[in-house]
């Protein structure tokens, strides 16, 4: 709702069972520096009260946040906040009625001042949740996680979720968890070649001890290079992980089906349909408790970027073409986001400048 010229970027939905949801953003309408914002909303998408800041602190800048939301309506907004003059992960939890439940909190629990950026929650079906990003703390970028009971409090400490003893760059991680409280991270991984990274997953149970190895996602036998993944997982532990594809040449838009036991459903499969060389990138996922899934990103293919969508019923069956979400082929539209609730309801919500400057503007689907 800021009526100036500042930027509005790097959106995150959650929607919860009823069909309410939250956005959230990073928000430059005050400063140059960026606080973390978000908007409530029912389920016809009418706005629930008005734009509120999260972050307590504005003297340094907060970015790349992210929210879910559990099955009574509480939600916790995660982001990576300077503050301390170096990156930490950051985390506020709010009840239903978007009233704050106490003050900000860190979560990395370093004592140095390596940089922890770009997280990503998941909350359980006890309202318990998980945190994971990329961490600087020995020198290379890992991915490190922590668990936290419903009431807000660490269970255990810090733990790596990247299992290579080498010197290689993990970062850009995503979370999914289950109706069992299981749960699979993902990430980009450098292991294999310097500089070339692939799509590496790992599986925790519902205690956050190990299920199997970490595992590659992108089954191509070149040297291509993928980044930014995304995951969802429905209600008995099926997962699919989606991610930006060099495979082609241009870069494309690949998903992997898992099952509950973490096996392979069959080969990598490409989401756009589009036949030329245009580039699609960074996807995001959803998934309701089926396994019906809708999976979002932005696409060129008519020249301007725009945001593009594809769904996928619980078989892998797409249920349709490629569609465009954004309704005007004004501007550019930007990294989209989309959560899907329980019921296979989802919105869609991307950075877009269709009025001359950055707003972030959603889309919501039955």
């Amino acid at each position: 709702d800021d009526p100036g010229t500042r930027i509005q970027w790097a959106p995150s939905v959650a929607v919860a069972p009823n069909g309410n949801f939250v956005v959230v953003w990073e928000d430059q309408r005050y400063d140059t520096l960026t606080d973390i914002y978000a908007q409530r909303y029912n389920a016809s998408g009418t706005p629930i009260g008005l734009n509120f800041q999260v972050n307590e602190i504005g003297i340094n800048s907060q970015n790349s946040p992210a929210v879910a939301i559990d099955r009574n309506g509480y939600f916790t907004i995660v982001w990576a906040d300077n503050r301390n003059l170096n990156y930490d992960i950051y985390c506020r939890r709010f009840d239903a009625s978007g009233n704050p439940l106490g003050a900000s909190f860190r979560v990395n629990d370093d004592a140095g001042i390596q940089n922890q950026t770009g997280p990503a929650i998941a909350i359980g079906p006890n309202a318990d949740f998980w945190i994971a990003w990329s961490d600087g703390r020995n020198l290379h970028t890992d991915i490190f996680a922590q668990h936290y009971n419903s009431s807000g409090s660490p269970i255990g400490n810090n733990f790596k979720v990247n299992d290579d003893s080498a010197s290689s760059q993990q970062r850009v991680s995503m979370i999914a968890i289950d109706g069992r409280s299981s749960f699979v991270v993902v990430w980009e991984d450098e292991r294999n070649e310097l500089f070339r990274t692939d799509i590496y997953g790992q599986r925790f149970d519902s205690l956050g001890n190990l299920i199997g190895n970490n595992f590659r996602v992108n089954d191509d036998a070149g040297n291509a290079y993928q980044f930014y993944s995304s995951v969802a997982a429905d209600f008995t532990g099926n997962f699919l992980v989606a991610w930006t594809d060099g495979r082609n040449q241009s870069y494309d838009i690949y998903c992997q089906r898992y099952d509950a036991l973490g096996n392979r459903i069959n080969n990598n499969i490409r989401v756009n349909d589009d036949a030329g060389n245009a580039h699609q990138w960074y996807p995001w996922v959803g998934m309701d408790s089926l396994g019906n899934s809708t999976i979002v990103w932005m696409d060129n293919r008519a020249g301007a970027y725009d945001i593009f969508a594809q769904r996928y019923d619980n078989n892998g069956n797409p249920l349709s073409a490629n569609f465009r979400v954004n309704d005007v082929e004004a501007g550019s539209q930007l990294y989209a986001s989309v959560a899907q609730n329980f019921t296979g309801n989802f919105v869609v919500t991307w950075m877009d400048n269709r009025d001359g400057d950055y707003n972030i503007y959603a889309q919501s689907y039955d």
